[in-house]
């Protein structure tokens, strides 16, 4: 409660002396009365919804941290782009890159026990049936993919096993989602805060304080918010509006 008294009198104190500046008689109290309530209730969310994202992304890059190196790496014949395989991805969910047996490093997908079963399956079913046939032409390719199939079964079952215990152990998934979570909330109460009409200077540096808040979410998710150009666009018309009021 008392960083929230600080904070309110600098901002009262602030916008009076802007006031009083421009017009030669302001006080905090009259301005405390004139700026919009709703807009000063939410600038004293700012920091609890900060810190609360700051915690669970510290707690999320901590796990990151502890557990990438024991992430498992996986067998080259496991790849497969095939229908129904996934990308290989770290703890984090990044795309990883992988460097193969004949020197090119790319991203690249990984089949599952599932998918190589159904493909063994499959090219067993097409094997059997062309040597069946007169010519038996396809029935020595059919063997091959039917062959790297199985032996592409158990470590496949091997790697998932290992991605699904590390995950498990590691509450990665309970840590991302609690700092999705909290990005959000600081992201909707920002977008609140930024749209909400103010009306003294109190109400600019409230808004300023908020988009200083988002500066501090990852890059990416700052590149990528949908509401940038409107945020950017009110922000502007507040400093406009200010100035205008203190000419």
């Amino acid at each position: 409660m008392n960083i929230l008294n600080t904070r309110r009198q600098m901002l009262l104190g602030l916008a009076a002396a802007s006031t009083a500046a421009a017009t030669g008689t302001a006080n905090a109290n009259a301005v405390h009365t004139a700026e919009n309530s709703e807009l000063i209730q939410m600038g004293d969310q700012i920091n609890v919804k900060l810190q609360k994202y700051l915690a669970a992304r510290d707690q999320q890059r901590a796990i990151i941290k502890e557990w990438s190196p024991q992430w498992p790496t996986p067998d080259e014949e496991i790849i497969s782009f095939g229908q129904h395989s996934k990308m290989y991805r770290g703890i984090d969910g990044t795309a990883l890159e992988f460097t193969r047996s004949f020197g090119v490093t790319s991203t690249v997908e990984l089949g599952t026990p599932e998918f190589f079963r159904g493909s063994y399956e499959y090219h067993k079913a097409e094997y059997e049936r062309k040597r069946a046939t007169k010519s038996q032409r396809g029935a020595k390719s059919e063997k091959r993919w039917m062959e790297r199939n199985w032996a592409a079964i158990a470590p496949s079952e091997a790697y998932w096993k290992e991605v699904k215990r590390i995950t498990e152990v590691s509450g990665i998934e309970g840590a991302t989602k609690a700092k999705t979570e909290a990005m959000d909330a600081l992201g909707e109460l920002v977008g609140n805060i930024i749209l909400c009409r103010e009306k003294t200077v109190a109400g600019l540096v409230i808004k300023a304080q908020a988009l200083q808040a988002w500066s501090q979410v990852e890059k990416f998710h700052q590149m990528v918010n949908p509401n940038a150009a409107d945020w950017a666009a009110e922000m502007a018309a507040t400093i406009v509006r200010q100035i205008s009021q203190l000419s």
